[in-house]
């Protein structure tokens, strides 16, 4: 018996056809459990680069990153995924997007879902499409429970009592100034099995989760107090995200940029 999916919205950004535009994409909703709110962004003008006959390098014409959220019956879900640009990141995050979708009977265990989408053709085929991810399972009644689950470099963490806790581990090389990663979407079953990991927590009232690309929180864009200090000022959830994605586009030069912030009430 599939899980029902209720009648709330599927949020998924940028659509496919949207993903080459220069603009900040936001989605966002509130209920009497949790306000959300989602932001993604191109890291460069590639328009421009495109129109001048420039190569935009590694990165490519459209916006790599994703983000993605959805509730069933029983759970909500939310997934910040950054596909990778050597391997036609803009298709494998948007593929990981759409077979989560049809994975309607796998979504009450978390990791299974991930890892029947893993091992579908196009991420497994010659010229693996490849991409990080971090996901946030939580389930609806009392909210009584979370879980995230995370692989490659994107990076979570909680903001309890003004403090940051639960950080997920980075799947990448142990040297800040290196982009390389050591795990992700697509690479292989193995890699996945091996490198997928899981935090389990309990939410609290006027808790905030944070699901972000590395194009947004890592040792080059903000650091994570950095955002903390800007969720904790603004207070609002959407001004917050703005100034976030502003602050880290400002910080570095063409990776694009993926949000997920989440308060619980």
């Amino acid at each position: 018996m599939k899980t029902k999916i209720s009648n709330q919205k599927t949020y998924s950004l940028p659509d496919r056809d949207k993903a080459g535009e220069d603009k900040l994409f936001l989605n966002y909703f509130e209920n009497e459990n949790l306000e959300y709110v989602s932001a993604t962004k191109r890291g460069l003008n590639r328009k421009k680069l495109q129109e001048q006959g420039k190569n935009p390098g590694a990165y490519g014409f459209k916006n790599e990153d994703g983000v993605y959220a959805i509730q069933t019956d029983e759970n909500y879900y939310f997934l910040t995924i950054d596909g990778v640009g050597s391997c036609d990141g803009f298709e494998a995050t948007q593929t990981i997007m759409e077979k989560f979708s049809e994975k309607t009977e796998d979504y009450k265990n978390f990791t299974k879902a991930l890892e029947e989408i893993n091992k579908q053709d196009i991420l497994q085929a010659r010229g693996r499409l490849q991409a990080c991810l971090v996901g946030v399972k939580i389930e609806k009644e009392n909210l009584s429970q979370g879980k995230f689950i995370s692989i490659g470099d994107c990076q979570s963490f909680i903001i309890q009592d003004g403090k940051i806790s639960h950080k997920n581990e980075l799947n990448a090389v142990d040297d800040p100034y290196s982009e390389a990663i050591t795990g992700a979407m697509g690479i292989s079953e193995q890699n996945f099995q091996e490198k997928i990991s899981a935090i389990d927590f309990i939410p609290q009232k006027q808790d905030y989760l944070v699901l972000a690309t590395d194009g947004v929180c890592s040792t080059k864009t903000l650091k994570e107090q950095e955002i903390r200090d800007i969720i904790i000022t603004e207070k609002n959830l959407q001004q917050a995200s703005k100034k976030i994605i502003t602050q880290a586009e400002s910080k570095q030069k063409g990776d694009d940029l993926g949000l997920t912030l989440v308060k619980f009430k």
